[in-house]
Parts: structure tokens; sequence; C-alpha cells
């Protein structure tokens, strides 16, 4: 399901996405990656409220897992996709640059460009 929630999400069918990321968290509650995933459509379809409410519940999810001592290159990719989501840049940054560091490849430079980008376009509508 999690993969025709991805199609579905890169033709641009953000509300059936969210209906089958939904499915998903029905199942499996602490998947941080369905709350990233339905937290961007939100975002796609204007709504703040509940991509900043997805992303909060990743977040935290996250937390836990550093907290349990799990400190993977990806997790750390999935923290500053929420900080991101939340508008905490700073933190976002951080944790980005250390999963490129961790990971030793450059796979997630192009992520890390995105954030700064976001944050520039950000404080200039402020």
């Amino acid at each position: 399901l999690q993969i025709e929630a991805g199609k579905n999400a890169m033709a641009g069918n953000f509300a059936v996405a969210i209906q089958q990321y939904t499915q998903i968290l029905a199942v499996d509650g602490d998947n941080t990656d369905a709350y990233l995933q339905r937290s961007l459509m939100y975002r796609e379809l204007g709504d703040t409220t509940k991509s900043q409410t997805d992303a909060a519940i990743a977040l935290d999810l996250l937390q836990r897992k550093f907290a349990q001592g799990q400190q993977k290159p990806a997790l750390y990719r999935q923290r500053a996709n929420a900080y991101r989501l939340l508008k905490k840049f700073p933190e976002s940054k951080a944790d980005m640059e250390t999963a490129i560091r961790m990971s030793n490849s450059n796979k997630w430079v192009p992520d890390l460009q995105a954030i700064y980008l976001e944050e520039k376009m950000y404080v200039s509508n402020k």
C-alpha cells in the first residue's frame, strides 16, 4: 500500500495518497515515513495545520527512536524533513548534514540544497 500511495503522490493524486497513508497508519501508528509523506500531501493541498500536525507526530516518533539509541543516517534524514515541514530550518540543515556525513554519500545533497532554498524563500516572505 505504501508503494501505491507513493505512486499516487507522484501522480498528483494527493487526496488518494492521504487516504492510503491514513490506512497505513491505522495498521502501523509508528510509521514515521507515512506521517511525513501524508504531511507533504496535506502541504500540497494547502492544509498547513494538518501538515504540521503530522510532521510534529513524526518528529516525536523519531525523537523516541533517537532516545533509544538508534542513530542511522536515514533517521537523521527523516528528522531533517520533519523539521523542514515545521519550518525549523537550522535543525533541519544540521540533521541533513549529519545524514550526509554518516552515509558517506552525496545522494542527499539535493535535499540539503532544497532546505536552504526553502528557508531563504520562507524568510523573504515573512
